[in-house]
């Protein structure tokens, strides 16, 4: 095999089946990729529904595996999870299933380990009001349930006052 010219481009083929070996994509994504790189929609288009019948594309499993990913070691909160699913591409239904059949049951339970693991940064707060504002900044910015954040918010105070 030839080694390629800088002004060669590969097979749309092998482009995508490199990007695909490496983790999962969305269509979306890949074509974003593609587009990027010069290739024609007509071409794109038709090697996306090729790899999507061939299963070696799926939005299904990336939006799994995006899923595990930003809950289970990001530690982001399923609403976050679902925006940032939206943002790659991915259909707002296929997303919310997806978040909600993998996301812990109890959100509650969620709320309050993510206040633990912050602690002893909420606690340089030494006024209430202000630690109030700073602890339900923070779970919003993660992505949770404002009315399950301002329900919890006294149990909150309580657990970075202990």
């Amino acid at each position: 095999m030839e080694p390629q010219s800088k002004n060669e481009r590969p097979d749309l083929r092998d482009f995508v089946l490199k990007k695909l070996s490496r983790r999962e994509h969305s269509s979306s994504e890949i074509i974003r990729l593609a587009v990027h790189k010069g290739y024609g929609m007509v071409d794109i288009n038709r090697v996306v529904l090729e790899f999507e019948l061939q299963k070696w594309l799926s939005d299904e499993r990336f939006a799994e595996a995006f899923t595990r990913d930003k809950l289970f070691i990001s530690r982001w909160a399923p609403g976050k999870v679902v925006a940032g699913l939206r943002a790659k591409g991915v259909d707002v239904k296929l997303a919310r299933r997806v978040v909600e059949s993998i996301a812990p049951e109890n959100p509650d339970e969620a709320i309050e380990a993510a206040v633990r693991r912050k602690v002893r940064t909420f606690r340089r707060f030494v006024e209430t009001p202000q630690r109030k504002k700073k602890i339900l900044e923070y779970l919003l910015r993660k992505g949770f349930d404002p009315d399950a954040v301002y329900r919890l918010s006294d149990r909150l105070l309580t657990i970075v006052s202990e």
